[in-house]
């Protein structure tokens, strides 16, 4: 059970749902609205390989961080500690040799079957960051936090990069479908979400740092909280929380409030269909529900933070935010689906007159 507990099992769940909500619910759709056939998808099995390498890659990484803050959670968190009492260091550093070398392993056969360079050197990179973050970076003053957000950032990404590598094979569409939106669309899509996972979490990491600040002191780790303080640093993911909500309402008035391929095609008689789901009220409401009114919780609880429990109650929130933010992808397909009749989740089509379009 605690070699379960060392590779944190639902921190890797939720690694492998962002990406297959991504995959299935984001980019699968949208080709569909652009009328590329499921036979020029990405495979499941190289994306099976994608999600196997991630989740071993961050296992592993999982493991070799507490083989290097067996100190610092001696002090921090003494009733949970697994490396040093229950796992030998020696075991959690193999346990971070095999699962690492296994997941590059199986991201280097989905780069090869993508003949895609940038996959193979994405699960090269994310295996050195990884290790070095604990093995130095996170003692650096805001370079873990960064780290940390950036590996996060890179799941939507590496979907988008399969994707539009597979779709650029010679024996696929090449070159000709730079000629197209569909690149630019996957891109953006995968960017804005990425943008935000990147963001929640650096909150996120900050807000730890600020509940870890006793033993990252004792063990001169040069935290953010341990070198500003916890008053500079509250006001610093202050910032970080008004930059997201920014963004998210950028991204709603700019991107989400008129996009395109959710307005129905017309049907034989040029009529527009009416849609039973008003597509910029769902997402302005699921907005402010799901993510800002979590976000900006999140902030009173950090502000008003004292102690330690104080501190895991914020970073709890700010994780249950990102789940919920990831979550939008289920409404996006959702959105997708009654507005070009594809069939919503393979089962069902909202409105099944209307036609998959392309971008103007």
């Amino acid at each position: 059970m605690d070699y379960l507990k060392l590779i944190r099992p639902l921190n890797l769940l939720f690694m492998a749902l962002l990406m297959v909500l991504m995959n299935y619910c984001v980019v699968t759709p949208l080709l569909t609205c652009f009328g590329l056939d499921d036979s020029v998808f990405l495979p499941n099995m190289i994306f099976l390989l994608l999600l196997l390498g991630s989740i071993l890659i961050g296992a592993g990484g999982y493991a070799i961080n507490d083989y290097f803050d067996t100190k610092i959670d001696l002090i921090n968190r003494p009733d949970k500690l697994i490396v040093g009492h229950s796992i030998t260091k020696d075991q959690a550093a193999r346990i971070h040799h095999i699962v690492t070398i296994l997941g590059v392993l199986s991201g280097l056969s989905a780069a090869c079957l993508l003949r895609s360079v940038t996959v193979g050197l994405l699960f090269l990179m994310s295996a050195g960051l990884l290790w070095f973050y604990s093995a130095s970076y996170k003692r650096v003053f805001l370079l873990g936090n960064v780290t940390v957000a950036c590996c996060t950032a890179l799941l939507p990404l590496l979907i988008a990069i399969a994707h539009h590598a597979w779709l650029t094979r010679p024996d696929h569409f090449g070159d000709l479908l730079q000629q197209t939106p569909v690149s630019r669309v996957i891109y953006g899509s995968m960017a804005l979400f990425a943008l935000f996972a990147f963001l929640l979490t650096l909150v996120r990491e900050i807000i730890k740092d600020m509940e870890d600040l006793n033993g990252d002191r004792e063990s001169e780790c040069h935290t953010v909280p341990v070198v500003i303080g916890v008053a500079k640093t509250k006001i610093l993911v202050s910032i970080l929380v008004a930059v997201t909500l920014s963004l998210a309402v950028w991204t709603y008035v700019s991107y989400l409030k008129e996009f395109p391929l959710f307005n129905p095609a017309p049907n034989i008689f040029g009529q527009i269909p009416e849609v039973p789901i008003d597509p910029s009220f769902a997402t302005l409401r699921y907005l402010l529900i799901a993510v800002v009114l979590p976000l900006l919780f999140t902030l009173i609880i950090t502000l008003r933070a004292v102690t330690p429990r104080d501190f895991h109650h914020a970073s709890t929130l700010a994780k249950v935010t990102m789940l919920l933010g990831s979550l939008y992808s289920i409404l996006f397909y959702l959105l997708l689906a009654q507005a070009q009749g594809i069939p919503f989740l393979g089962l069902f089509s909202i409105l099944p007159t209307s036609q998959p379009v392309a971008l103007p």
